[in-house]
């Protein structure tokens, strides 16, 4: 499911071409990478979600 939200950063070059070989490395996509981060991201902060509904 997508709503349209759209992630944007910059990176220096060095760091950039550093992150791509990485994806490659991986077999991975630079939305593969965003959807796995922003996942791990919000089950790590769940709990700050779920104590606010418990109030």
């Amino acid at each position: 499911m997508n709503n349209d939200i759209i992630i944007k950063g910059k990176i220096d070059a060095n760091l950039n071409d550093a992150f791509k070989k990485v994806l490659s490395k991986l077999n991975m996509t630079q939305q593969d990478f965003i959807d796995k981060s922003v996942k791990e991201f919000v089950l790590n902060h769940l709990h700050l979600i779920l104590s606010e509904e418990l109030k």
